[in-house]
């Protein structure tokens, strides 16, 4: 259920009537240009938002805007709004940009640890990248406001405001108003003199900007020496002359009250509401009461609430009494109370007339359900404790929530809800169950069904309604044996909700569908019949895209694209993913609403472009993935997302990137607990380790790994056998890899895996080769190359590095797929060989080494030869400890040893050491 953009955000608000002029700060605006940033900051009530409506129309440059509030921590939905602004400067200004976005709107608060993906600046700065490029080619120069900054807490926010700013183009200037100093490196800005800053002191009302405003603007006549005694005691604080003034409007014995006056801001603000809302009208009072439940009001809105018609004249009221009213829009359509007076009205409404409560949030919510903003309809249902209200709008909403995969928003409002309203209603009990197995609670999946079961005969009547649940929970139950790694269990329930759900429902009930066919094409992977699993995925895809229906469609060509991948046809899964893609992107054109399900399908392509060595795109479309999945808190895609980043971080020539986000990986894997899910991704880690040139660690992993030959390959197992292979191997146990490898093989072809059956010829001729045989190698790598040619495999047999590309020589030398292993062994490592220089000793390894040594590297290769220890070395080099290591592990991946005493050997035997 994702919510449209609020327009009243982008609005810059509109300068009031009278105020003081303040030109030594607009003087500070207008020469600020110079600088990348403006920084206001200060605590409530000192005009930071006043200051800046007052600017905007005097400013000679364009000016957008950008209204903040805690909503906005949703790294993709802080950004939409800040392209949204942009483009309220030009309609096109971003888009390319705005089309990698995938927020959902009305987000709950990131769940602890998901907020910042730390390490991931690759692939936040691609974006940003391509947002810096759009308004570089924009011909005017121009300010971007980000009004109440403080609000922002997500540290990935301030990672992409810091990029931004440190590669801001000349034509814009970015200004921040907050509370608080943000989290960013102001000191380096400052030292560079690219930051401006209006602080507390810059803000406060000076004597006279003091007299004009008491005496213009606020109409009161008083002496000097009270006008001195308020601005002594409010510090220049202009909300706190503000409440003074309107407290002394018709007091007669002005100047007790200004002695009077004294206290903290919190406490005169208090202090001071009272007193302006004693002296209101009762009706003006009673206004104010019933309507400050409201986030945002508008004239039907308050007349809903109030029962009166006379909301937009009550609104205007306000707004000329300086009632800490603020205008949202240039039309006076919303409006919102100053958080702070709202805050005290609440207090007093509690206090005073808590039985009102739940009827003025009853009526809020009432109103906002007809109006179609069933969400705050919720929320305000919740918030008096009206559940079975809140209940019903949740049933209403739940699969449009589902399409939209927004399960923290429906988590949070269930969780709210009384647990015996929930079991008593079999489709909320269902919708719990469907959205605890998204996040991973597997075990209380189970209950949440039982009570939907339990719940038949008490509420359910219609026979047809009650086969439709069966097969509903049939279904999920489905996905738990999956996720599990319980492949016959999945087959029989998959086949049980088959028989239960109506065929005619099929297009209607789209969620169950898709759910029914991701069961039947993932259990039938494990159970050896590939060809059923694209049949019933291919029939679900057609049936799935009716007109309207693209969310239900993306989840079924996802599986699809997946399913062609894993079976090695590279080429038709580009044909899928490009279809899901493009149907996404139409859907967005069409609805504006982007759709987190497509972040699969980005995944799913940045994988093959992987495969094919296209790194830098492949690294956009993971990004786009990831950004689009983290607002679903999709933890399978934003795994499998990560995974693909580490390979090509490693393909780069970057092991610190690979092992960050391998971390990251680690992280959503333990949160969606699927356990094959979590042993791919141990796996990935061991075989991280092993190209880095850490065996021990890797053999650590190949341990305790419990796998063995004879075993069922379990949904999703098959790199964990094809790591445990490669362990083997360079452990010298190339016998029992070659063992491994032939049961291996068999059950790949069996199950139609055409990808790990090429992945398991590679490597049988890698270890036929480890243990000499030449001949067997070179017999069963043409059928491995046979096989990858027409898909374009490229990274599988790169990345195996020095051992291979000797291979595959060979194999040349003979006239087998000459072209094709041309094309391979072309292929370098960006990152790894890049800038290094010729190495005057590489001519004798050129023939062998598909990477040649950098000079440094041979620096460091010759004195492990000396037998100096790592600390010798850096302190030899004058390099740090950690240079040392990198270094090292990048000799023994290029020389493809393990250790020291084998570098050195390998060293003499190409002749690389005097």
């Amino acid at each position: 259920m994702s919510s449209p953009l609020l327009a009243t955000k982008l609005y810059i608000p509109p300068a009031r009537r009278n105020l003081v002029p303040r030109s030594r700060l607009t003087e500070r605006l207008n020469q600020a240009f110079t600088h990348k940033l403006t920084l206001i900051s200060a605590p409530a009530g000192f005009g930071k938002t006043t200051l800046l409506s007052a600017w905007t129309p005097r400013s000679d440059r364009c000016v957008a805007w950008a209204s903040l509030d805690e909503g906005d921590n949703n790294w993709t939905r802080f950004w939409t709004y800040f392209i949204a602004a942009l483009q309220m400067l030009r309609e096109d200004l971003g888009e390319n940009a705005q089309a990698l976005l995938g927020a959902q709107w009305q987000r709950p608060e990131p769940p602890e640890g998901t907020s910042g993906f730390q390490g991931r600046a690759e692939w936040i700065e691609s974006f940003l990248i391509v947002l810096l490029n759009q308004i570089a080619a924009f011909p005017d120069e121009f300010s971007l406001v980000l009004d109440d900054y403080h609000v922002i807490y997500t540290p990935a926010i301030h990672e992409g405001i810091t990029f931004l700013l440190d590669h801001l183009p000349p034509q814009m200037h970015l200004i921040l108003t907050s509370r608080v100093d943000p989290p960013l490196p102001l000191a380096r800005w400052r030292a560079r003199n690219q930051l401006i800053e209006i602080r507390t002191d810059d803000l406060r009302f000076t004597s006279e900007e003091a007299v004009m405003f008491l005496s213009q603007v606020m109409g009161l006549n008083l002496s000097a020496e009270n006008i001195a005694g308020l601005e002594t005691r409010t510090e220049g604080w202009i909300a706190g002359l503000q409440l003074a003034a309107l407290s002394m409007q018709g007091r007669d014995d002005v100047h007790s009250f200004v002695s009077a006056f004294t206290g903290s801001h919190r406490y005169i603000l208090d202090y001071l509401t009272e007193e302006v809302f004693n002296r209101q009208s009762t009706h003006v009072q009673t206004f104010l009461l019933q309507t400050c439940i409201l986030d945002r009001m508008s004239a039907p809105l308050c007349n809903a609430v109030t029962g009166q018609n006379d909301g937009q004249m009550m609104l205007e009221h306000l707004e000329r009494a300086n009632l800490f009213l603020v205008s949202l829009d240039d039309e006076c359509h919303w409006y919102r109370y100053h958080p702070l007076f709202a805050e005290v009205l609440r207090h007093r409404l509690r206090q005073e007339q808590p039985e009102l409560l739940p009827e003025l949030h009853r009526r809020a919510s009432v109103w906002y359900e007809h109006n179609g903003w069933a969400d705050a309809g919720i929320e305000h249902a919740l918030a008096t404790g009206d559940f079975e209200r809140a209940a019903k709008l949740i049933e209403q909403v739940a699969e449009a929530t589902w399409i939209h995969r927004e399960p923290a928003t429906l988590l949070r409002w269930l969780d709210a809800l009384p647990d015996d309203l929930v079991r008593s209603r079999p489709h909320l009990s269902l919708s719990y169950a469907r959205t605890l197995l998204f996040v991973g609670q597997f075990d209380a999946v189970e209950a949440r069904l039982q009570d939907v079961e339990c719940g038949f005969d008490a509420s359910v009547a219609d026979r047809a309604e009650v086969r439709d649940l069966v097969g509903r929970i049939a279904a999920i139950r489905s996905l738990v044996a999956c996720y599990q790694g319980e492949p016959s269990r999945a087959v029989t329930l998959s086949r049980q909700a088959l028989a239960f759900l109506p065929p005619d429902n099929l297009l209607v009930r789209a969620g169950v569908a898709i759910n029914l066919a991701l069961n039947l094409a993932d259990a039938y992977r494990a159970s050896a019949d590939g060809a059923e699993a694209n049949r019933i995925l291919a029939e679900a895809a057609e049936i799935t895209q009716a007109p309207g229906n693209v969310p239900a469609a993306l989840p079924v060509l996802n599986l699809l694209g997946e399913l062609e991948t894993a079976q090695g046809k590279l080429r038709q899964a580009r044909e899928t993913y490009g279809r899901a893609l493009q149907l996404a992107s139409e859907y967005q054109e069409q609805s504006r609403q982007p759709l987190p399900v497509a972040g699969a399908a980005y995944v799913g392509m940045a994988e093959l472009l992987r495969e094919w060595n296209e790194l830098d795109a492949a690294t956009s479309q993971a990004s786009a993935g990831i950004e689009l999945s983290e607002s679903a808190q999709d933890w399978r895609v934003l795994t499998s997302g990560m995974l693909t980043l580490a390979r090509i971080h490693q393909a780069q020539g970057n092991p610190d990137g690979a092992l960050h986000a391998l971390h990251e990986a680690a992280q959503f894997a333990r949160r969606s607990n699927i356990t094959w899910l979590i042993s791919r991704v141990a796996a990935s880690q061991a075989r991280l380790w092993l190209a880095q040139g850490d065996l021990e660690a890797s053999a650590r992993w190949a341990q305790r790994c419990g796998l063995g030959i004879g075993d069922e390959i379990g949904y999703q197992r098959e790199s964990e056998y094809t790591t445990l292979a490669r362990i083997l191997v360079a452990q010298g146990k190339a016998g029992e890899a070659l063992e491994l490898l032939a049961w291996l093989l068999e059950a790949t072809e069996n199950a139609g895996l055409g990808a790990t059956v090429v992945e398991v010829l590679m490597l049988q001729a890698l270890a036929l080769q480890a243990r000499g045989d030449t001949r067997g190698a070179i017999a069963v790598l043409e059928r491995a190359l046979s096989l990858a040619e027409p898909e374009g495999y490229v990274r599988l047999f790169v990345d195996e590095g020095a051992p291979m590309a000797a291979l595959l020589r060979v194999v040349a030398s003979q006239g087998i797929a000459v072209n094709y292993v041309t094309t391979l062994l072309s292929t370098t490592r960006p990152g790894r060989s890049e800038g290094a220089l010729p190495s005057p000793r590489s001519g004798p390894i050129a023939a062998v080494l598909p990477e040649p040594l950098t000079e440094r590297e041979l620096e460091v290769l010759g004195l492990i030869a000396k037998g100096l220890t790592n600390r010798e070395i850096a302190e030899r080099l004058v390099i740090a400890l950690g240079t040392v290591k990198r270094h090292s592990h990048s000799i023994f991946s290029k020389l493809n040893v393990s250790n020291r005493t084998e570098a050195v050997a390998r060293g003499r035997e190409f002749h690389l050491l005097s």
